[in-house]
């Protein structure tokens, strides 16, 4: 492909794009189908107090649970934690935003312990018609 001039793997890049969405909105009705019965489906196993069963065809069917949190008063958590001293609360996930500020105050140079790796990724913006 490094044949191509930037204009080919431009047009080439939209045309791909363009049929991934056409084949995404065609299966698109399939996939909010499939919604649907895994919701009846969990909803039934819900019903039967079944956390896993096999089907006759051979299918297996688990339900997974999934636990999702996030800090809504920041000031009674931070209290928590210094008040119980129990670090296994905190993570090792840092707040990128924070990061670069640092880094563009000093020089690029990234706080004390930080590992920083930076990506450069492609966003493509199809022309308006």
């Amino acid at each position: 492909m490094t044949d191509y001039t930037f204009a080919q793997l431009t047009e080439d890049y939209a045309a791909i794009r363009d049929l991934i969405a056409a084949k995404e909105a065609e299966i698109k009705p399939l996939k909010e189908i499939a919604e649907r019965v895994g919701a009846a489906l969990l909803a039934k196993m819900n019903e039967l107090d079944m956390k896993s069963a096999k089907a006759k065809s051979g299918a297996r069917v688990d339900t997974v649970k999934n636990l999702s949190a996030k800090v809504e008063d920041r000031e009674a958590y931070m209290t928590f934690l210094f008040e119980h001293g129990d670090d296994t609360f905190i993570t090792n996930h840092t707040n990128k935003e924070a990061i670069e500020l640092y880094m563009d105050d000093h020089e690029g140079e990234a706080p004390p312990g930080i590992k920083v790796e930076t990506m450069i990724s492609l966003r493509f913006t199809k022309a308006k018609e």
